[in-house]
């Protein structure tokens, strides 16, 4: 099972890494084009009008990529920022316990989130939603981005959650 865990946030990361190319690559065409665009105008006195179209847009959704699939891995890999003044003060135990509780409040966070972001996925499918730039796009595309990462990050901390319990137990 662990290791099928492993997997599965790697997947997440290496999705979110994706993504992050993506937003560059699409970010550097369209840089690409305006540099073309200005030297066109400067040499030849002609704007060829490069452009990728709803550049903008594509970019914000790789960003929801990048960012909702990469949480569960940052999770797992003890990257996500954490209020330590308080727990780095408590006792191992209390740590531990603290740790169960803050846990447990965003599995249940992360799950109504989920849940509702499912919702909201499916409608978008159902109404066949698209978004408003020149090249429309079904909006339950980077929706189900989202709600995967989501997922993950839901089964990270029930697995964080887990682990945390099974500690206290050996500690017993």
């Amino acid at each position: 099972m662990r290791r099928t865990l492993d997997t599965m946030y790697r997947i997440s990361g290496f999705l979110s890494a994706i993504s992050m190319v993506a937003i560059c690559a699409v970010v550097c065409i369209q840089v690409g084009f305006n540099i073309i665009n200005a030297f066109s105008l400067r040499i030849f006195n002609a704007n060829p009008g490069l452009l990728l179209p709803s550049y903008t847009e594509f970019a914000g959704f790789f960003l929801v990529g990048t960012s909702f699939l990469g949480l569960a891995y940052a999770l797992k890999a003890d990257e996500h920022i954490r209020i330590v003044l308080v727990v780095q003060r408590l006792s191992p135990r209390h740590r531990a316990f603290a740790e169960v509780f803050s846990c447990l409040i965003a599995l249940l966070l992360c799950t109504f989130l989920g849940y509702n972001c499912t919702l909201l996925l499916f409608e978008s499918w159902e109404y066949n939603d698209l978004s408003i730039g020149m090249i429309p796009v079904p909006l339950w595309i980077p929706q189900a981005f989202m709600v995967l990462g989501l997922y993950f990050l839901t089964i990270a901390f029930a697995d964080r959650l887990y682990c945390t319990i099974a500690t206290l137990g050996e500690q017993k």
